[in-house]
């Protein structure tokens, strides 16, 4: 995934490269990672 962050407009934008294909069962979880705690989910 290239994931791309508009700070100007607060718009988040995710696109699917390359072929990687998840499983049908699984799902991505997409996570920030703060300098100041854990992982947190998106």
């Amino acid at each position: 995934m290239l994931v791309t962050f508009d700070p100007k407009n607060g718009k988040l934008t995710l696109q699917r490269v390359g072929s990687f294909q998840e499983a049908s069962e699984k799902s991505l979880q997409l996570r920030a990672l703060p300098p100041s705690s854990g992982p947190r989910s998106l």
